[in-house]
């Protein structure tokens, strides 16, 4: 399509949504159309569609009480910004992330899953293979805190458990 023709179509579709808009008066339309053509013609050389959508979506919020300067500045800076699409970051395993952490990291990671009360298949391989490079007093703390957190688990069982019954409709 002609670069005229195209600039000219361009300064239609502004100065229209501008008149919809009651940005300016239909009057006015055929001398800001102009200022428009001129100005895509030979200072806004390669105006795409991309940008000239830009342009048109801003139109309702744009003040044009102060002349066209505004609108033609905004012509100038209006740029492309192509959209790209990025693979999906692959999030780091568990495994990774323990890697990635310092000693005393490790074995803060490692005290929390052994008090949780979680069954000892439910906590990871790669905590149990943290703890067999210990020494011998750091593993008898995390013995110790394993065994208590599984008798933390069984009292809370044994209270929801009782709490059941207490709730059934057994009793009434």
């Amino acid at each position: 399509m002609n670069e005229n023709l195209v600039a000219e179509k361009c300064a239609e579709d502004i100065v229209n949504k501008m008149c919809v808009h009651k940005k300016i008066e239909v009057f006015e339309k055929n001398i800001w159309a102009n200022e428009i053509v001129e100005y895509l013609k030979t200072k806004k050389v390669g105006y795409t569609p991309i940008q000239h959508n830009k342009v048109v979506d801003v139109i309702p919020s744009m003040d044009m009480n102060h002349g066209i300067e505004i609108l033609l500045n905004f012509i100038k800076n209006v740029q492309d910004e192509t959209l790209h699409i990025e693979a999906p970051k692959e999030e780091a395993s568990p495994i990774e992330i323990f890697e990635l952490m310092n000693h005393e990291e490790k074995i803060n990671k490692c005290k929390s899953w052994l008090t949780c009360g979680c069954p000892k298949r439910a906590i990871p391989n790669y905590i149990y293979d943290y703890l067999k490079v210990l020494d011998e007093d750091t593993k008898a703390e995390m013995r110790k805190l394993f065994v208590q957190g599984q008798e933390r688990a069984l009292e809370n069982r044994g209270a929801v458990k009782s709490l059941a019954k207490e709730m059934s409709m057994d009793n009434v």
